[in-house]
């Protein structure tokens, strides 16, 4: 699929049933960020991981993971190339 998560992503969330593994790698600005983090988490699976790179260019992903941390088993940050990981509890 090509176009804008903007547009895309509402209709394949609504369309999933449950995901494990939801990856960020798009455009990195903090407004598309958290739109797509708070699109893709109400359907990751108790276990899942949503993982995003790029995670210290804004403060999209700290503003996530602070907001949902109580929902967090764990969160990750910065193995390697600037990702970071929550995982559902």
């Amino acid at each position: 699929m090509l176009g804008s998560s903007q547009e895309l992503l509402p209709k394949v969330v609504e369309a999933a049933g449950s995901v494990d593994l939801f990856i960020h790698d798009s455009e990195h600005s903090e407004r598309n960020m958290l739109f797509e983090y708070e699109q893709a988490w109400p359907k990751i699976s108790s276990g899942g991981l949503l993982l995003s790179d790029d995670v210290d260019r804004t403060r999209a992903f700290s503003r996530f993971a602070a907001t949902h941390q109580e929902e967090c088993s764990s969160r990750t940050v910065g193995f390697g190339y600037r990702l970071g990981g929550p995982r559902k509890a």
